[in-house]
């Protein structure tokens, strides 16, 4: 079986039919049956969002919906990426104007939701970038959002098998997908935003694993900014403790977190999703931040200047 099927059976709702015929490689550009040219959606740029199902990767995807990009979707969690999607149709200030038009219009409207695991192969990667081309024609921005952690104990059996885990999902995917994604970012002269983290050049207690990755992510955002230079931007952002579901995986209560962040950051509370959101958007603008790249932008309320660790 071909990796492009494994990622197709990876969940029934996903729209990755548009890979399977000609025809249907051009539903985004097509009308109907007679071949009319759809009406054109004003903000028809095109961003693809990892781990878009929850915490910062969902308050992205919200936000770039509000500007009205096209959006693909990204995440494991085949159940929330439904919901997802469909939260940032009713955040589109063009959901009105497509109600009353042809359904070959409302698909350029409604995500393209792909529930898949992008950490253990790069052709996994490829197929989802020739998903998005088939469905919407280009690729402006990619944003490499998924990630993981868990406490990696020197003295548990199972401190091996998660940092392979860790490591495949937070640095791996990212290459997989910044190295899949670059001709069609050349073409639309678009830019990268990866997700690092604040831990990516301090250490934290049995996070070795989540750090390390977190380094990668921004060196390999460095790296690449030169490598791409000077047909795709690539900068990262390195959140602090943010209000998401990644503080779970840390096992450490939101609420508890929110309390705690009075003497753990400079502002004296926790960051919401949409918060590094702004950020995120800031580097992918063609416009605004046309003269940046090789970044990495510290969102963490003045996390890094104290000494507590997470």
């Amino acid at each position: 079986m071909s990796q492009q099927a494994k990622v197709q059976q990876s969940d029934q709702s996903i729209a990755l039919e548009t890979t399977s015929s000609p025809q249907s490689k051009n539903e985004a550009t097509k009308g109907n049956s007679s071949g009319q040219q759809l009406p054109p959606l004003e903000g028809d740029e095109v961003v693809l969002i990892t781990g878009s199902a929850s915490g910062i990767g969902l308050g992205t995807a919200l936000a770039f919906a509000a500007l009205n990009y096209r959006l693909v979707l990204l995440d494991k969690q085949a159940d929330r990426l439904s919901e997802a999607a469909r939260k940032c149709v009713e955040r589109s200030p063009k959901r009105h104007q497509v109600t009353n038009q042809t359904n070959q219009l409302s698909k350029l409207l409604k995500p393209l939701e792909l529930a898949v695991d992008l950490s253990n192969d790069a052709q996994i990667a490829r197929s989802v970038i020739d998903s998005t081309l088939a469905r919407f024609g280009r690729l402006d921005v990619l944003i490499n959002n998924a990630g993981i952690t868990a406490l990696t104990r020197f003295d548990d059996p199972q401190c091996v098998d998660l940092y392979h885990k860790i490591i495949s999902t937070n640095m791996n995917a990212v290459v997989y997908m910044c190295l899949a994604a670059f001709e069609p970012l050349k073409r639309s002269k678009g830019s990268i935003v990866n997700v690092s983290s604040v831990l990516d050049d301090r250490p934290a207690n049995f996070k070795f694993a989540y750090c390390m990755s977190k380094a990668g992510v921004t060196m390999l955002t460095k790296c690449l900014a030169n490598d791409f230079a000077p047909y795709v931007r690539v900068n990262s952002v390195s959140p602090g403790p943010i209000a998401s579901s990644i503080l779970d995986d840390m096992g450490i209560n939101l609420s508890e977190r929110r309390t705690n962040a009075v003497t753990s950051t400079l502002v004296k509370r926790i960051g919401e999703p949409e918060e590094v959101a702004k950020m995120i958007i800031y580097l992918a603008s063609k416009d605004k931040a046309a003269f940046i790249t090789g970044s990495r932008v510290l969102v963490d309320g003045g996390y890094h200047l104290l000494p507590t660790p997470l």
